[in-house]
């Protein structure tokens, strides 16, 4: 299966977890150079929402949570964001002032950890716990 776009260009893509009880790599989140975050069916290739998530640069990564309910998204302008899965942006869950490299939601999926330059912090979707940082 080959999905082409011209442009955008792909920075991440993940797919949703099987775990779930849905068929394995059914849909596909995917983070574009053009600040969207695409959400695509593998059979037929087609798309199924395009979300204009990030104004200022890139969508660098997209990760779907364990349940396959949320997925995490982040971009050049250091804002990270959690989408429900047809693509309704659910929370801005932090705020950075450089480029967001990498994110990962936590096993239990009441936390992301989150990868910016020389920092790694983990941020929980409810706004009462203590952010950590290393």
């Amino acid at each position: 299966l080959s999905l082409a776009f011209s442009p955008p260009v792909m920075g991440s893509v993940a797919t949703l977890p099987s775990t779930i009880g849905l068929e394995s790599n059914y849909v596909i989140a995917a983070a574009c150079s053009d600040g969207t975050l695409r959400i695509l069916k593998r059979n037929g290739a087609s798309t199924e929402n395009v979300v204009k998530a990030y104004d200022r640069g890139a969508a660098t990564c997209a990760k779907w949570s364990s349940d396959g309910a949320s997925i995490v998204t982040a971009g050049e302008d250091g804002e990270v964001k959690v989408f429900s899965k047809s693509g309704n942006l659910r929370m801005n869950l932090a705020s950075f002032n450089f480029a967001i490299h990498d994110v990962a939601w936590s096993p239990s999926g009441d936390a992301v950890a989150i990868a910016c330059r020389n920092l790694i912090c983990i941020h929980h979707t409810q706004k009462k716990k203590n952010v950590v940082r290393w």
